[in-house]
């Protein structure tokens, strides 16, 4: 039987990066980094209403509204400092992906920027504006186009040449025509291996489908109706509906390996469940409907082995921020506070 145990609240936390048990967190206008509950602050941004932090290989990535900053995640020194841009992306390895645009005439530009020399390694135009919820991999990156959500640009990370222009109407043509309306991105997309993951959404008739589309040929290699959410272990795809239906889909040929109804065990549990999950090894980490409680179900037996709640009734963070598991750890955000709770895993 699992048990979750919460050991640390951290308050105002409004971004985070994990390495290890270890936190790099932005509170207001600082940076700071947490280890087994000591609290060392790195830098106050005095002109900045927002700080977002995130990993690159060696290094832990602060980025403000005046700054790019590099830290090494060794010693905690700051490696480099970047002008400002637009939009940062991680990409891999010693790279950051960064998006530009100077003012709203001018051309938007991707730049792949190296690490820690703070030196671009090309420079590409682009004409569209992206949506900011791209997926980036060291091979391939893709973002829709914001202004018009059925299309979707996908580019080589390491040239900056574009590999592909997706027309997702057009890539669809003749399937799901009874559903109304046209395609259009829905959620995060996401990169395995060589292929592009998305959930999609008819608006006008509500319909949401998962496809898995080849970024080196535009193929679409296969594709589901129904799906509401995914989520990636190994070669793996999930899917884990509120009504209790649960998928385990093979990634790279679209085959549903299983599929069945939780209907009774959810009810059991009284669960519904809500948005992004996390699936690991042995374990699927879940936020239930009711917006302040999450569970845990065992991979094997499809039995939900635990569940809680956040104190004081605080409400778990946007349906789109999955329940993040590390180094035995369960860490999850409340929404408004921006508190991060802590979880010590006994059993996973």
């Amino acid at each position: 039987m699992m048990k979750v145990d919460l050991i640390h609240r951290i308050e105002g936390v409004r971004n985070f990066a994990l390495n290890g048990e270890d936190i790099f967190f932005s509170v207001s206008n600082r940076l700071a980094y947490w280890n087994n509950g000591v609290i060392k602050e790195l830098k106050t941004y005095t002109d900045s209403r927002r700080i977002d932090v995130f990993n690159a290989g060696p290094y832990v990535i602060a980025e403000a509204l005046a700054s790019l900053d590099v830290w090494n995640r060794d010693d905690l020194t700051l490696a480099s400092t970047l002008p400002p841009a637009y939009q940062s992306f991680y990409a891999g390895g010693n790279t950051v992906l960064r998006y530009y645009r100077k003012q709203n005439d001018t051309p938007a530009m991707f730049a792949a920027v190296d690490l820690p020399s703070a030196q671009n390694r090309w420079v590409v135009e682009i004409a569209f504006m992206p949506q900011l919820n791209g997926c980036v991999n060291p091979d391939f990156f893709a973002f829709a186009d914001a202004n018009d959500q059925g299309q979707v640009f996908v580019f080589d990370t390491v040239s900056g040449r574009t590999l592909q222009q997706l027309n997702l109407n057009r890539l669809l043509t003749g399937l799901y025509a009874q559903d109304e309306g046209s395609f259009e991105v829905f959620g995060k997309p996401a990169c395995y291996g060589n292929t592009l993951i998305m959930l999609l959404q008819k608006f006008a008739s509500s319909c949401r489908y998962i496809i898995a589309v080849d970024v080196r040929t535009g193929v679409l290699k296969w594709h589901h109706r129904g799906w509401n959410n995914f989520a990636i272990h190994g070669d793996k795809i999930f899917n884990l509906e509120y009504d209790g239906w649960c998928r385990r889909v093979d990634g790279n040929t679209g085959v549903v390996e299983e599929e069945i109804n939780l209907k009774k065990e959810f009810n059991r549990s009284k669960a519904e469940t809500e948005g992004a999950f996390t699936v690991t090894d042995k374990h699927i980490f879940f936020k239930y409907a009711p917006k302040n409680t999450f569970g845990i179900m065992d991979l094997n037996t499809r039995k939900i082995v635990a569940a809680s709640s956040l104190p004081a009734q605080k409400t778990i963070m946007d349906i789109n921020e999955p329940p993040f598991v590390s180094a035995g750890r369960l860490y999850l955000r409340s929404a408004m506070a921006d508190n991060l709770f802590v979880y010590k895993l006994n059993g996973e």
